[in-house]
């Protein structure tokens, strides 16, 4: 009879299976526990490294206590950046109280069994670079992490966005500290927080909410926004009423660089380079030899770029270039392409400079350099908040208004012929062939050759000019029998158009005043658009009377942008589109309804540079005559659009559809 059991052999094989299994439980349990401590040890320091940020960013200092240590390490590989002295390194104890952190795992100087380990136990900052230390070093699978390493940052954002604590509340923003981008930022209440509720100081932004058993969920979502927010939590615990808040800082306006060149020799310096941003201030401000591309100039830059200190940039006589690159906190930049004498050379990029005495807008529609971007006369802020119920900035009419026509390489910068239609070619109006300007026909040449040259000059210097935004007004309705000259509005919205104007009293007096049909029409063109800004005065800017090459810079944007420069069907303000009113009482920048459709009377934010008034310029047409240019309101579009020409008479044409524009360049 057979009997049946167990085996020996059968026992021990269960025997060493229990032990693999056994040996597979405990190693998976100490890896699992390991790399959970190692992950909490992550989102630690993770989170203290960019309070510490935050706070050197906002304070411009270090958020230390007055405690100074050193650290030791063979391997040097965690402290990229940082300078040694005799093999250790200078560094501030964090200040957890003033980052509001009030519990951590690690730091608390509790860790060790001696008290040289203790003291270890602590986190600090480096003054050279900002970046947060752990003395003791975390111990995990045989290796010492002392700072946020690229493995530890893995490993948080395979999980998900670490949350930053205040007052219990946590906030999960998409990004942490400035920002040039939209912000979202999600909120968790618990639920031992009674009665929580929400409030944004910006009423344009949303947000939703959602509530489970653990408590109250708002997801703030927003889009690019020219400013910050602060988002409060207000709730109750244990009877008392209290708020946590998290704030989101934006910056979308680009740094400025200016320079005021003195170049003490050959193989010296260039001095005077300085750079601003009024909002989030200056992260980068560098250089770097030749024009480097917009592809990958931040990178470059931050990488080998050198730093401009105190102003000065060390330069080499036999370079042909220098790149300066300022950059804000948020990320946005601006570059700037000089030779070593100063001069701004070509294929430089679109720059934006606001002069003395204005203000750049912050409006929609009003902040792109490829959509024009506005400025207004004064100090005061021009944003959203200062619209109406209609839509119009407040106090607008009071304040003139410029956009800014870039010039990125000054090779460009020329009166252009070739257009189509009924315009007379360009050659008809240039002397010995040339395209730039004047033309020696007047006694007022000396000042015009002067004028003109400085005026290029600047556009090669700072990239770009300013052309006001609408023709010239008056406060008052002009007719064929005004005397003297009524009160000049150089650049504002809804005025009468300054009309019955002369170019000058002639072509040889510009300063008399004009006279037309026995009537006293007061000072011409010129005259009025120097009046404006001369170079004596407080502002960054001096006004002239819009050069045919300014002009002309403008239109080659236009037809760039895929514009139809050569007919003007449709756009503008023209008699013969709009048979109901054929008078010349139609004001400047006016969104005029023709036919049930809303006029295009603004181009790149400058309005009616095709139809309403003919435009006096400065551009010669022959030895008596100046050009006109733009098409006037009793004409077609077809026929006389934005690059129109025409040869007229500088002193006697008054008429109703003839009047005039300034322009701006920086000193």
């Amino acid at each position: 009879m057979k009997k049946e059991g167990i085996s020996l052999v059968s026992i021990s094989i269960a025997i060493v299976i229990m032990f693999v299994l056994v040996s597979i439980i405990s190693v998976t349990l100490t890896y699992s526990i390991t790399n959970a401590k190692k992950l909490s040890f992550a989102k630690e320091i993770y989170n203290i490294q960019n309070l510490v940020t935050e706070y050197i960013e906002r304070e411009e200092t270090l958020p230390t206590t007055a405690e100074a240590l050193q650290i030791s390490a063979s391997d040097r590989t965690q402290f990229a950046g940082e300078t040694f002295n005799n093999e250790t390194l200078n560094l501030e104890v964090v200040d957890m109280q003033v980052l509001g952190i009030k519990n951590t795992n690690y730091g608390n100087r509790e860790i060790g069994s001696s008290e040289e380990e203790v003291a270890k136990d602590i986190y600090a900052v480096s003054s050279t670079t900002g970046k947060v230390y752990y003395i003791a070093g975390f111990e995990a699978g045989g290796k010492k992490y002392y700072t946020l390493t690229d493995e530890l940052k893995q490993m948080i954002e395979k999980k998900q966005n670490f949350i930053i604590n205040e007052k219990e509340i946590t906030f999960t923003p998409s990004k942490i500290g400035w920002s040039a981008e939209g912000v979202s930022v999600t909120a968790f209440v618990p639920t031992e927080f009674a009665s929580p509720s929400i409030s944004i100081d910006n009423e344009n932004i949303t947000y939703t909410s959602a509530s489970s058993s653990e408590g109250t969920y708002y997801n703030v979502n927003t889009a690019k926004l020219a400013q910050g927010y602060t988002i409060t939590i207000s709730y109750t615990k244990n009877g008392n009423n209290s708020s946590a808040t998290y704030v989101v800082r934006m910056d979308t306006d680009y740094p400025t660089i200016t320079k005021d060149l003195n170049i003490t020799n050959t193989s010296d310096y260039i001095k005077g380079l300085n750079s601003q941003d009024e909002t989030s201030s200056i992260k980068y401000f560098k250089y770097a030899e030749g024009v480097i591309g917009a592809e990958n100039i931040s990178k470059y830059m931050h990488a080998y770029g050198k730093d401009i200190s105190g102003g000065n940039m060390k330069f080499d006589i036999r370079k042909d270039a220098y790149t300066i690159y300022a950059e804000d906190k948020a990320g946005n930049y601006t570059a700037m392409y000089i030779d070593v004498y100063g001069n701004l050379v070509a294929n430089n990029p679109a720059r934006f400079y606001v002069p003395a005495g204005f203000v750049v807008s912050s409006l929609e529609g009003e902040t792109e350099i490829e959509e024009g971007r506005v400025i207004y006369e004064g100090t005061d802020a021009v944003t959203s908040a200062d619209l109406d119920e209609n839509g119009i900035i407040d106090d607008q009419e009071n304040r003139n208004q410029y956009v800014w026509v870039p010039v990125p390489d000054i090779n460009e910068f020329v009166r252009r012929d070739g257009y189509e239609g009924n315009n007379s070619d360009l050659q008809t109006f240039v002397s010995a062939g040339t395209t730039r300007e004047p033309v020696n026909y007047t006694d007022d040449w000396t000042r015009e050759v002067a004028e003109y040259n400085k005026m290029y000059n600047s556009v090669r210097r700072y990239g770009g000019f300013y052309i006001a935004r609408y023709e010239a007004g008056s406060e008052t309705k002009r007719t064929n029998t005004a005397n003297g000259t009524t009160t000049l509005v150089p650049s504002k919205k809804d005025k009468y158009p300054y009309n019955y104007v002369a170019w000058g009293k002639n072509e040889w007096n510009i300063n008399g005043d004009v006279t037309h049909n026995g009537n006293n029409q007061g000072k011409g063109a010129v005259v009025l658009s120097r009046s404006v800004y001369p170079e004596s005065s407080d502002y960054g800017v001096v006004s002239t009377l819009i050069y045919g090459v300014q002009w002309d810079a403008v239109v080659k944007i236009y037809s760039d942008s895929g514009i139809n420069i050569k007919s003007n069907r449709g756009m503008g303000y023209y008699a013969y589109q709009n048979t109901d009113d054929q008078n010349p009482n139609y004001k400047t920048g006016i969104d005029l309804t023709v036919g049930g459709k809303t006029a295009r009377n603004k181009l790149k934010n400058i309005y009616d540079m095709a139809g309403n008034m003919l435009e006096w310029t400065m551009e010669n047409g022959n030895s008596s005559c100046r050009v006109t240019r733009g098409g006037g309101y009793y004409v077609a579009g077809w026929q006389f659009p934005v690059s129109y020409r025409n040869v007229t008479s500088p002193g006697g044409y008054t008429y109703a559809g003839t009047s005039f524009r300034i322009a701006l360049y920086i000193k």
